[in-house]
């Protein structure tokens, strides 16, 4: 037996080193090392494993068995990493709970705080694809059980979907974010059937109030708002006060692109940026989501936080084990760091430098401190309000000129900029949103991947809330993601 610290590595055989006591790993994406050569461990925890603990094992043929404290963290995870040249000997499941196998070939001595890189063929973290109809139907599903109307939770649902089959699974905004708003809802800090009030409203503007309620469904009701009132004049705006989290504004700015319209979709957030110069957050990723309709198959939209990174992109190369760019976040003592470990408790950077950090100061301006709402320090202060901020917009394209005209110079404009020379290594230069779309396009026809981790949450929140809908699984995701 041995004791483990965190961030320890332990080499051993299964004769020196068969069961090991992991203590002191309480810090966020703590790493422990276990080599057991071709014999098998048992790990057990001397205390409550903390949320996203890392307990990577190198291991041909035996097997690694876990067992936590109840109330050790839900994303307590073992990685199995293989050092053969096929990743075929470590394809059976671990077989226990809070254990799942990451199948990559590593070099025994590449592992630890530096995971040799993942190729295409055997990702570092490994991922489970499902069918896009089962997940659509558990994720309204779920909100279904945690309260919401039947309309409000097909919103709410769909959007997460929405996300998860746009982005990389490393940003967040799908439906990893489940056990989050179950959390939240269930805390009492989201009312899941919160008043949606208009507060002041003219032909092309409105002030809403959310009451605390789904920031998502708030959003996609003020950008309903907006659109009818475009038709009307030309364009529509809603500011939405009160609120929570928006998601993903790609969702609302393509609610309205869908109509027609050009879409604008802002928020504010928690303040996790420093200002330019500062060492500490006073604004938000407050991210921006601007899409228009194309002839060419998917809408051109921008989706951008306005921070170069967000953090779960630097959880992802954490658990990958890999550095991130020196220009996503600084160090709490306002340091530029590759770590994305010790970045976690820092700020994040703005994009473009003092840029991005003057854009999320202005889309404060235009969200929460025009609305009456929360700006700057005050969304997410207080857990009982959280008081975030958006703003919707809607330009009818038809009160310019007609649609058909539009797209055709969309896609004209879509031609001259494919068209340019192209930089050494290039294979093809894209439009905002056309990378998406292809991503899109793929999961809707293989199964959309999700995070082992992820996977295996959503399955345990669905068993404890009894739901009937379940996951269906499609197999392992082997290809590289987009």
């Amino acid at each position: 037996m041995a004791n483990v610290l965190a961030n320890d590595r332990i080499d051993g055989v299964r004769a020196t080193v068969s069961t090991v006591v992991l203590s002191q790993v309480s810090s966020i994406e703590s790493h422990v090392v276990l080599d057991a050569a071709d014999g098998s461990v048992d790990v057990t925890t001397g205390a409550a494993l903390g949320t996203h603990t890392l307990v990577y094992t190198i291991c041909n043929t035996g097997a690694v068995n876990v067992k936590t404290k109840t109330n050790s963290g839900i994303y307590a995870l073992t990685y199995r990493i293989c050092e053969a040249a096929s990743p075929t000997n470590c394809d059976t499941a671990v077989a226990t709970v809070g254990a799942w196998p990451v199948y990559s070939r590593a070099r025994r001595d590449a592992v630890g705080l530096g995971v040799a890189p993942a190729s295409p063929r055997c990702p570092m973290i490994s991922l489970t694809s499902v069918t896009r109809d089962s997940l659509d139907a558990f994720t309204i599903a779920v909100f279904r059980a945690l309260g919401l109307t039947d309309e409000d939770a097909a919103i709410f649902g769909r959007a997460l979907v929405f996300s998860e089959l746009r982005f990389h699974p490393g940003h967040g905004q799908g439906v990893r974010r489940l056990r989050r708003y179950q959390e939240r809802l269930r805390g009492q800090q989201v009312d899941p059937r919160a008043p949606w009030t208009i507060v002041k409203e003219s032909p092309a503007l409105a002030l809403v109030d959310a009451h605390n309620g789904i920031g998502t469904v708030a959003a996609a009701k003020a950008m309903r708002l907006a659109i009818e009132k475009a038709k009307v004049c030309g364009i529509g705006q809603v500011v939405v006060r009160n609120s929570t989290h928006f998601g993903s504004s790609a969702v609302h700015a393509c609610q309205a692109s869908d109509a027609g319209c050009l879409g604008i979709a802002f928020t504010n957030a928690g303040p996790e940026m420093a200002p330019w110069g500062a060492r500490e957050g006073a604004v938000g990723t407050n991210p921006w989501g601007i899409a228009a309709p194309t002839g060419l198959g998917f809408p051109a939209v921008l989706d951008i936080a306005l921070t170069t990174a967000g953090k779960g992109m630097m959880q992802w190369h954490a658990r990958e084990g890999r550095p991130m760019p020196l220009d996503w976040a600084l160090t709490p003592d306002g340091r530029e760091t590759d770590d994305p470990n010790t970045a976690m408790t820092g700020a994040l950077l703005g994009i473009g430098t003092y840029k991005g950090y003057g854009l999320a100061f202005m889309t404060d301006v235009l969200t929460g401190v025009i609305g009456g709402g929360g700006y700057g320090l005050t969304p997410y202060a207080d857990p009982a309000k959280l008081d975030v901020s958006h703003t919707l917009t809607a330009i009818d394209i038809a009160w310019f000129m007609p649609l058909a005209e539009f797209t055709r110079r969309m896609d004209d404009f879509a031609r001259m900029v494919k068209s340019r020379a192209r930089r050494p290594g290039v294979a093809e230069v894209l439009i905002p949103g056309e990378q998406e779309a292809r991503r899109v396009a793929k999961k809707a026809a293989g199964g959309v991947p999700l995070d082992d981790e992820v996977l295996a949450d959503l399955q345990a929140l669905g068993r404890e809330l009894g739901l009937t809908e379940t996951l269906a699984i499609v197999g392992p995701w082997r290809e590289p993601t987009l």
